[in-house]
């Protein structure tokens, strides 16, 4: 069998088969060597969008972060404004209470006196009770 193939290599005909072979190999390698090429270059584009995509993902990241942290605030805010808010609920209903279930005396001039009191220490209770809550007066 070896000698049939090296009977046929070193013949007229196995010359021209060996070089075409060769031929053939050589143009495989350049064909490969082109996919080679063409493969790098997608390669090459498709890390230039990976890296961007990236880039913009993190761009987003922080963007969110930052609405996070500014929902945050937002959510402290709306938490001690609801507990000033109920504070303020509690001290407005103990005054209006007081203003409606103390007894105001029948006859008109003890009733006046009374009211100039009260105005008193209605007023007083007023402004210490807006001081507790950072309430600016009203004029």
């Amino acid at each position: 069998m070896f000698d049939l193939i090296i009977g046929l290599i070193t013949g007229t005909y196995g010359k021209q088969i060996v070089i075409g072979i060769i031929i053939a190999l050589l143009l495989i390698i350049g064909g490969l060597g082109v996919t080679l090429w063409v493969q790098n270059a997608r390669l090459d584009a498709a890390n230039a969008r990976y890296n961007t995509i990236g880039d913009k993902l993190a761009i987003q990241n922080s963007a969110v972060n930052k609405w996070r942290a500014e929902a945050e605030k937002q959510k402290s805010k709306v938490q001690s404004a609801a507990k000033k808010a109920e504070k303020i609920k509690v001290v407005t209903i103990e005054r209006i209470e007081f203003i409606t279930k103390t007894p105001v005396p029948a006859s008109c001039p003890e009733a006046v006196r009374w009211g100039a009191e009260r105005a008193m220490e209605f007023n007083t209770r007023w402004e210490n009770g807006n001081a507790e809550f950072g309430m600016r007066n009203a004029e």
